[in-house]
C-alpha cells in the first residue's frame, strides 16, 4: 500500500517528518511531493526527507490559479509514470485534493484553517475525511460541503505532534542558532502576507521592531526576501538567514511576537509567552482556556508595553505544559488509524 504526501507549506513538512516514520511502521509506502514555496523545500531538505517539486507558488490570484493549473497536469503526470497512490495526504494543497479526487484517489485531508475560504471552498467536499482540531466543530467544515459524519474533530491541536516529542537543550539551541548566548531573546515573525486568507493585509512593523531591539536581541524569521531590507538597519536584530525548527528556537527564547498561526501556537504549547497580533481564532482562544501564556494584541504601542513587562521577568510569564500537553489527542495516532481505515 502506497501514500502520497503532499506537502505545500513547511508546517507540511514538519508533519512529513512525524508522519511518515508511522506510516511506515505500518508496512506503508510513503512518497512525498512538494510545491515549491518560502521554505517548504529548506524545510524538506532540513529533515532529510526525499521528495518531487511538482510546481510552485502563486502570489496573487492570476498567479495562484495559474501555478494550481501547472500542479494539476504535473500531478497527472507524476501519477501516469508512477502509478496511482492508494492514499493522499493533504493539508489543503488545490491541486493535489482536485487532482485526486478526479482520478478516483481516496484522500485524507487534516487541516486546521476553515478560515481560508477560497481553499476550504476547492477542497474540503473532495475529502474522504477531514481531520481537524475540536476547538473548531463540524458547522464551521460542512458549509464547504462535507458530510458531518467524515469531520473527524480530536482534542487538541495539529502542533501537539511535534511539540510533545521536542527534546532539546536551550544552551544548546542558542549556540546552534545566535552563536552566542543573549540576556533576552524575542522571536518575531511577520503574517503570511501572500496566502490567500490574508492577501493584501499591510502590516508596517520596522518603527515596533526598533524599539523593542532595546529591550532584548530580536530574532527576526523572514517568509520573504523583501522583508530584510527594511529591518536590516536595526542594531540589535539577528536575521534567520537559513531553515530552522523554529520550536528549537522559540524553546530557548523568553518571547515570541508572531503574526502567523503555527509558530504562535507552538510558542504557547511550550509554555513561551507568546503574543499573537494577527489571529483571534477559536484556536487561539482554546490555548487562552488551557491558561497558555498567550495573548492577543493588535496595536503596536500595547504590543511593546506588554513585551517590555514580560521582559523584565521573563519567568514569571512562563508555563510548564507537560501535564497539560498530556492531556490532548496525538494527531499522528489519529491520523494513522482514519488513514488505515480508509485504505483497508
Amino acid at each position: 500500500m502506497k501514500i502520497l504526501m503532499d506537502i505545500a507549506t513547511p508546517k507540511h513538512a514538519i508533519f512529513a517528518s512525524y508522519l511518515k516514520p508511522e506510516y511506515e511502521k505500518r508496512g506503508f509506502k510513503v512518497d512525498i511531493v512538494a510545491r515549491e514555496s518560502t521554505q517548504t523545500i529548506s524545510m524538506l531538505e532540513y529533515f532529510r526527507l526525499k521528495y518531487t517539486i511538482l510546481g510552485g507558488y502563486g502570489e496573487d490570484l492570476l498567479g495562484k490559479y495559474k501555478a494550481t493549473l501547472e500542479q494539476e497536469y504535473n500531478f497527472l503526470k507524476y501519477f501516469i509514470e508512477n502509478g496511482y497512490p492508494d492514499l493522499l495526504w493533504s493539508h489543503g494543497n488545490v491541486a493535489g485534493i482536485r487532482s485526486a479526487f478526479h482520478l478516483g484517489i481516496p484522500i485524507i485531508h487534516v487541516n486546521d484553517t476553515p478560515y481560508n475560504i477560497p481553499v476550504a471552498k476547492l477542497t474540503v467536499a473532495l475529502s474522504n475525511k477531514l481531520i481537524t482540531p475540536s476547538a473548531w466543530n463540524k458547522k464551521d467544515w460542512i458549509i464547504y460541503g462535507i458530510r458531518p459524519e467524515d469531520v473527524i474533530l480530536y482534542y487538541g491541536l495539529e502542533e501537539v505532534a511535534w511539540i510533545k516529542r521536542l527534546k532539546v537543550s536551550k544552551k544548546r539551541i542558542k549556540e546552534k542558532y545566535l552563536g552566542k548566548d543573549v540576556d533576552r531573546l524575542v522571536i518575531f515573525r511577520m503574517i503570511e502576507y501572500k496566502a490567500s486568507y490574508s492577501m493584501n493585509v499591510k502590516v508596517s512593523i520596522e518603527k515596533l521592531l526598533e524599539k523593542l531591539s532595546e529591550y532584548a536581541t530580536i530574532f527576526y524569521i523572514p517568509r520573504y526576501k523583501e522583508e530584510v531590507h527594511n529591518i536590516k538597519h536595526i542594531k540589535n536584530i539577528i536575521i534567520a538567514d537559513k531553515p530552522i525548527f523554529a520550536p528549537e528556537l522559540i524553546y530557548a527564547s523568553d518571547l515570541n511576537i508572531n503574526g502567523g498561526g503555527t509558530m504562535a501556537r507552538e510558542s504557547a504549547l511550550l509554555g513561551i509567552p507568546t503574543i499573537s497580533y494577527y489571529f483571534y481564532n477559536k484556536i487561539i482562544r482554546f490555548l487562552m482556556r488551557h491558561k497558555l501564556p498567550i495573548w492577543y494584541i493588535k496595536e503596536h504601542d500595547k504590543i511593546l508595553r506588554k513585551a517590555v513587562k514580560i521582559l523584565r521577568d521573563p519567568d514569571k510569564y512562563k508555563v510548564n505544559t507537560e501535564d497539560i500537553i498530556e492531556k490532548f489527542d496525538d494527531p499522528i495516532n489519529v491520523i494513522v488509524y482514519h488513514s488505515i481505515n480508509i485504505v483497508k
